[in-house]
C-alpha cells in the first residue's frame, strides 16, 4: 500500500474524529446518552487509550509476517464497519467513570494519531508486531494495526453522531 494513502486516511479519520468531538458542549461531553452506552467523552477515552496501546505495539519488537502484510483488514473492516453489531471492549481499554475534559482530549488524540503517521513513514508496515496480539483476530502487522484503529475509529465516531443527533432532538 502506497504511505501515503495511508497517511491521508489516517488525517481523515483523525479529522472526523476531532471535528466530531468538538460539536459536543463540555457538558454533553460527559452526558450518559438516554439510549445507554458511553458518552462522548468515554468513547474519547476508549479510543485514547487504544490508540496509545497500538502506538507502543507498532514501536516493540517484530517480526517478518511470512505472509501477505494487509491479509487481515478485510476482516478488520468487515467486523467493524457492520455499526448494527454490538462488541465489548476488553478490560484494559473500558473507560473511567472520571470526568473528562474535552480540550485535554482533543489534544491527545491528535497527538497520538500524529504519531500513527510518524510509524507509517518510518517503520517497516509489513512486520507482525509481538508486544500483543489481538484477543480474537491474533497477530497483525503494523499495516493491519493501523487499519485497525482507522476502522475502530469510524465506528465509534458513527456512535458519537448517534449520540449528538439524540442529545440535539432531546
Amino acid at each position: 500500500m502506497d504511505k501515503q494513502q495511508i497517511i491521508a486516511e489516517i488525517n481523515r479519520m483523525t479529522n472526523d474524529l476531532l471535528e466530531q468531538v468538538g460539536r459536543f458542549s463540555d457538558e454533553d461531553f460527559n452526558a450518559r446518552p438516554a439510549s445507554e452506552g458511553w458518552s462522548a467523552g468515554e468513547i474519547s477515552e476508549h479510543l485514547l487509550v487504544l490508540v496509545k496501546n497500538v502506538n507502543r505495539n507498532l514501536r516493540a519488537r517484530t517480526v517478518p509476517a511470512g505472509r501477505p502484510d494487509n491479509e487481515k483488514i478485510e476482516i478488520i473492516s468487515t467486523v467493524f464497519d457492520d455499526y448494527e453489531r454490538k462488541y465489548n471492549a476488553p478490560e484494559q481499554i473500558i473507560p473511567s467513570a472520571e470526568h473528562k475534559d474535552k480540550a485535554t482530549m482533543l489534544n491527545e488524540l491528535e497527538l497520538h494519531h500524529k504519531r500513527l503517521i510518524e510509524v507509517v513513514e518510518n517503520y517497516d508496515l509489513s512486520q507482525i508486531c509481538k508486544g500483543f496480539n489481538h484477543p480474537s483476530l491474533g497477530a497483525f502487522t503494523r499495516l493491519e494495526w493501523i487499519y485497525f484503529i482507522i476502522h475502530h475509529a469510524h465506528r465509534h465516531i458513527y456512535q458519537m453522531g448517534n449520540i449528538f443527533r439524540e442529545k440535539s432532538h432531546a
